[in-house]
């Protein structure tokens, strides 16, 4: 289903002035390294439930995953900052839904607090200047304000502090997400895949089934997915680990498996999760060989319908745009294609319809990335 008929990113790290228009059931998004594709991504992901400060640290983080357990990452509160753009400092989003349009502006601001080292004593503090280095400690802040509006009026306006002495402690909200989104990183089959809080979530919700079938579509030998506490042969215990039931292998750990079914694993999750709602897919092509491309988009395509799910992803692939086309080529009214560009400091979005780029790849045989 089409939740969004529009996504307007006035300002979001290097996007300027980008505009999808007339969006459809499943939007691809391609263009140059650095076009920011990955940005729209996130932009969406931060738009769909702005009014939770742990989103926004959640966006802010997404990139840090591809480093791994690297030494090399920002700093949370330098993370937050390369969200806004540099020449404004201010993020302005926009979506049209039924009709209706909704903006969300944020706005940042650094602050520098002192405080008072609870370790010296009472003697050593009146020996000492009062800002002393000794006597207290200079602390970095970034308030963030938060204001959802419509062309009309602005309706809710909220405030969200990032100490990097405390980052982990976010102040809760009692707002509904705008809508329900899931994004999916090109490494998160080998993390997600793993990720024992996140299927039991959905297995809890009665979805074990719809896991199982969307696994079968890979391997029909599959029968299920249990979480098993394998023994570390001295009387001891580790913590819960997927495991998948086959009827030929037996209970195999998830990471036995290749990337193609960890792909369909983290996928199958994220659908779920973003029942209703929003699936952001980074590199769409990742973990799948090219010879099952087409069959992978097919599910994928069917999924959405079922979860009534409006796709974004991107893609670097000429054969994962041929084969999107094969998947919805009887309702071609229902995919879209966006190429972004950078040029003086714009972002240019080149639309092209599910038909028009039928014609341009199976008549003409150009490249449309």
């Amino acid at each position: 289903m089409k939740h969004y008929e529009e996504i307007y990113i006035a300002g979001f790290r290097g996007l300027k002035n980008a505009k999808l228009s007339n969006l459809s059931e499943f939007n691809i998004l391609v263009g140059n390294n650095n076009s920011g594709k990955t940005s729209a991504l996130e932009a969406l992901e931060l738009f769909s439930n702005p009014f939770y400060q742990r989103n926004i640290f959640h966006v802010s983080r997404l990139r840090e995953r591809l480093l791994g357990p690297s030494r090399v990452k920002l700093t949370i509160l330098d993370s937050i900052s390369w969200l806004f753009p540099k020449d404004s400092e201010i993020i302005k989003i926009s979506a049209i839904q039924d009709g209706k349009k909704k903006i969300i502006e944020m706005g940042i601001k650094e602050e520098i607090v002192y405080e008072t080292n609870k370790n010296i004593t009472d003697e050593e503090f009146i020996q000492e200047e009062l800002f002393d280095d000794y006597t207290h400690e200079e602390i970095k802040i970034l308030d963030i304000s938060v204001v959802y509006k419509t062309d009309e009026e602005t309706i809710r306006k909220e405030e969200f502090q990032f100490n990097e002495n405390n980052i982990l402690s976010f102040k809760s909200s009692n707002a509904e997400p705008f809508i329900k989104s899931s994004l999916i990183t090109p490494i998160d089959h080998r993390v997600k895949a793993y990720s024992v809080n996140e299927l039991n979530d959905v297995i809890i919700s009665g979805d074990r089934p719809k896991i199982i079938s969307a696994l079968q579509y890979f391997d029909p030998d599959i029968i299920g997915i249990e979480f098993l506490m394998p023994s570390s042969g001295q009387g001891s215990y580790h913590s819960f680990i997927p495991y998948i039931n086959h009827s030929k292998l037996g209970l195999v750990p998830v990471n036995m498996f290749g990337d193609g079914l960890r792909k369909a694993l983290t996928l199958a999750s994220a659908l779920i999760n973003a029942q209703n709602g929003l699936l952001l897919i980074d590199e769409l092509e990742t973990g799948i060989h090219t010879s099952i491309l087409g069959e992978f988009f097919q599910w994928l395509v069917n999924a959405c319908k079922e979860f009534n799910i409006q796709l974004f992803a991107t893609t670097h692939s000429l054969e994962a745009i041929d084969s999107i086309l094969d998947a919805t080529k009887k309702d071609l009214d229902k995919l879209t294609v966006y190429r972004l560009e950078n040029r003086n400091n714009e972002t240019y979005v080149k639309r092209f319809p599910g038909d028009t780029l039928y014609d341009i790849r199976y008549q003409l045989g150009q490249d449309v990335r």
